[in-house]
């Protein structure tokens, strides 16, 4: 008697830790994360990678110093800005903001769209203007909008934000 208890009891104990590692497993499944390295910055970006149409798609970025020394950073607010293709386009105001950075320091900067379109839409991130001590970086990404682009310093000011590729999110 006492034996059929133990082993329903380590039973029901299995089956818990089944549902729950199951649960987890599928919900981290539901986002995507996109990372991208350049001049001394990571900029990290995570979304859900499935969304209703008409719910809010709140997506994150996280841009995180790794150089060695600390550093006067000067750029937009928020210094990460999305577009979403699902929804009707946010407008920025852009600034000319200083921060004071060390080594591991990092920005986190949320944003959250209204869902308005169905099917596979478009995430992307782009960081603003950043200079570095007064110096633009060496950015990543930035092809696609200096393209057509004459102007040399315009040029360089363009490549200095770190561009995301786009993550695909199924809207349905």
């Amino acid at each position: 008697m006492v034996g059929k208890i133990i082993v329903r009891y380590l039973f029901s104990i299995f089956l818990i830790f089944i549902i729950f590692g199951c649960k987890n497993k599928s919900e981290e499944e539901n986002f995507v994360t996109e990372k991208i390295e350049a001049s001394n910055f990571v900029l990290e970006i995570t979304s859900p990678s499935v969304i209703k149409n008409g719910q809010m798609l709140k997506v994150e970025g996280k841009l995180t110093y790794v150089g060695d020394v600390p550093i006067e950073l000067s750029h937009g607010e928020p210094i990460i800005r999305f577009s979403f293709t699902g929804s009707d386009e946010h407008v920025y105001t852009d600034g000319g903001f200083i921060t004071k950075i060390q080594t591991g320091q990092t920005i986190k900067v949320e944003e959250e769209f209204k869902v308005t379109k169905a099917g596979k839409q478009s995430l992307k991130a782009r960081t603003t203007l950043i200079l570095v001590d007064g110096k633009p970086i060496k950015g990543i990404g930035n092809e696609e909008y200096i393209k057509n682009e004459t102007n040399e310093e315009l040029i360089e000011l363009g490549n200095s934000k770190i561009t995301s590729a786009p993550l695909i999110i199924n809207v349905k």
